[in-house]
């Protein structure tokens, strides 16, 4: 995993979820980020995470705010995501990448543009770089396609 910009949302716990609070950071290359939050309350909120080129991904239920420092890890099992809406790589679950037009779907159309990045030979800090080396190649294309081929959704209450 490499560092790569996040924003946080914190969603009301009943419908229709709506934005109680948001933050970005950095997530580090461990999976990790140190977020504030200055809009919450004694309650639940559904934490709702949204990166540049992955699938939007919900916590499985409700968190409790009730304390000045909450901790939530979606890397440490399936079941910490709403509808296990990850995917393991090796011994951490992580976010299903591809979906770069942010659609909330990985499909053709997604596919389309990593391939054609690939094709024009990009590199940079750019949306179809899938994997983070600042190199539009076969590598993406390969996440992509897998992606596809998963039927990869956004999975929320």
């Amino acid at each position: 995993m490499v560092s790569d910009s996040v924003r946080i949302y914190l969603r009301n716990s009943s419908p229709p979820y709506s934005i109680a609070d948001s933050s970005s950071g950095v997530i580090s290359n461990a999976g990790e980020a140190d977020l504030s939050f200055t809009n919450t309350t004694n309650q639940g909120y559904y934490i709702q995470a949204k990166q540049r080129n992955s699938i939007e991904t919900w916590s499985s239920a409700p968190v409790m705010f009730n304390a000045s420092s909450v901790a939530y890890d979606f890397t440490s099992a399936q079941s910490r995501a709403y509808g296990n809406n990850l995917t393991e790589k090796g011994s951490k679950w992580t976010v299903f990448s591809g979906d770069v037009n942010n659609d909330g779907t990985v499909d053709m159309t997604d596919l389309i543009e990593v391939y054609n990045d690939g094709l024009a030979g990009l590199t940079g800090y750019i949306i179809t770089d899938l994997n983070g080396d600042n190199v539009v190649d076969l590598s993406d294309l390969l996440i992509c396609f897998n992606n596809v081929g998963k039927f990869v959704i956004v999975l929320k209450p």
